[in-house]
């Protein structure tokens, strides 16, 4: 990504911006509700850090390096995805229960189960969606 002078002063000039913008997609990963909003994110978050990689070289990060950091999200992705699906799936229920029949009810299950089965997620995590689903129905 940088090679020269002035892709060095890129780097520096780039770093700080590609910071913020991490440490703003990590916030909004681990407190959102909405499901673009995190898998959008948590996209946003692995290129940025990719970023922040290839300025390393030019940049002297204080902290965790750019490459831990790079490790770290990516492993962790699965874990952030459950605790996604179980904070989206808790403002579902609060949604539901505002409903005033069961038919606007399972409308709003359904919509959580047909948004995650459009995700990437493990054979696990589909199996507690469908879980989850098939307990908020079994309820109505």
């Amino acid at each position: 990504m940088f090679g020269s002078k002035q892709e060095k002063q890129r780097a520096q000039t780039e770093a700080p911006q590609l910071l913020k913008i991490v440490e703003d997609c990590t916030r909004l990963v681990n407190t959102t509700e909405k499901p673009d909003v995190f898998f959008d994110r948590y996209a946003l978050l692995l290129e940025k850090t990719e970023q922040l990689v290839a300025c390393a070289k030019y940049v002297k990060f204080k902290g965790t390096p750019p490459k831990k950091m790079l490790e770290q999200y990516t492993q962790k992705r699965p874990a952030a995805v459950s605790d996604f699906i179980e904070r989206y799936h808790a403002r579902v229920v609060i949604d539901a229960a505002g409903r005033s029949t069961d038919k606007g009810k399972r409308a709003q299950f359904d919509k959580f189960l047909a948004e995650m089965q459009s995700r990437d997620l493990t054979p696990e995590q589909m199996r507690r969606v469908e879980d989850l689903h098939a307990a908020d129905v079994k309820n109505l």
